[in-house]
């Protein structure tokens, strides 16, 4: 196995872990809607930090899980022609689609947010809401995770395209 094939594996090794603590935080955010559904309609009682803590769950499992949704093929993709193309054919359209429109897309993402997350780290924002829960500049940096996780993914799917095209591992190796 080259380097190159080895990089992409622990790169793709590296995403699969988080996706399992991923998964936990959907159970987590299940948990915590049922409560906050629970005590609202059979308590009548409502809490702010509860719906802050279903937001970061919430932004933290669509934010962090990108990168594994790449990972498995499981995006949103325009498939009409795509399926009946040979595996080479494929490679070569994930390959330009990530040069050309996935990586500018990410370094439009970082740029585009840096003050936004910065400011939010400097003044360490906290909820909006009395009651809330203080790490909001946290919720916000998420977006930074983001464009990480996917930047680091769409590495390793460009590695996988390249060596599909060259004929050293099949499309789904």
């Amino acid at each position: 196995m080259t380097t190159v094939m080895v990089l992409q594996s622990l790169i793709c090794r590296w995403i699969e872990r988080i996706a399992i603590a991923i998964a936990w935080a959907s159970v987590a955010l299940m948990l915590v809607t049922v409560l906050i559904v629970v005590l609202r309609y059979g308590f009548n009682i409502g809490s702010i930090a509860l719906q802050d803590s279903s937001l970061f769950l919430h932004g933290l499992v669509f934010m962090a899980g990108a990168a594994y949704t790449l990972q498995k093929d499981k995006h949103v993709r325009v498939d009409v022609f795509y399926r009946r193309w040979s595996a080479k054919t494929q490679a070569w359209v994930n390959l330009l689609g990530g040069v050309f429109l996935l990586f500018p897309v990410l370094i439009f993402i970082s740029l585009s947010s840096s003050s936004f997350v910065a400011n939010s780290w400097r003044m360490l924002e906290t909820s909006p809401e009395a009651g809330g829960l203080p790490g909001f500049f946290i919720l916000k940096t998420y977006l930074w995770l983001l464009c990480s996780l996917l930047l680091l993914q769409g590495i390793a799917e460009l590695l996988k395209c390249i060596a599909v095209i060259a004929g050293k591992e099949s499309a789904h190796g």
